[in-house]
């Protein structure tokens, strides 16, 4: 299945669920990695999938433990702090540090959609997806 058409079932599935696919203040949040691209310095930027780049395809927050974790293709289980967070009219701001990368992810109290932005050394990822409360 394409990346279009991944990205039309998960809005197609959110207009669906209505309210319950937002994200609920102070509750879990599951969120699934729809969209990813690669930029490296010096090359144009590559669109790829979350099990190409061993991302992995669900995402937990926790925010009570400030972790996201998830389980790669692989079996291989990831987990980072969350060393800010920020409430903010349209959601919640998180930020951290994680095997020398930088990372920000926004996430939409209303809709439940998710942005994460990855950067280190010549190299950024964007990943977007759409989450939803525990």
């Amino acid at each position: 299945m394409n990346l279009y058409r991944n990205r039309s079932v998960i809005i197609a599935l959110t207009a669906l669920l209505g309210s319950t696919s937002a994200i609920a203040a102070g509750k879990d949040v599951m969120c699934a990695t729809v969209e990813v691209t690669e930029c490296i310095s010096g090359y144009e930027c590559v669109e790829t999938t979350s099990t190409s780049m061993a991302i992995p395809p669900f995402l937990r927050i926790n925010f009570e433990q400030r972790s996201i974790s998830g389980t790669r293709g692989n079996g291989e289980d990831l987990s980072a702090e969350i060393l800010h967070l920020h409430r903010t009219d349209e959601g919640v701001l998180l930020q951290g540090v994680d095997q020398g990368l930088g990372w920000t992810m926004t996430l939409s109290e209303q809709d439940g959609s998710m942005s994460l932005a990855i950067s280190g050394d010549l190299v950024g990822y964007m990943i977007f997806g759409n989450c939803t409360s525990l």
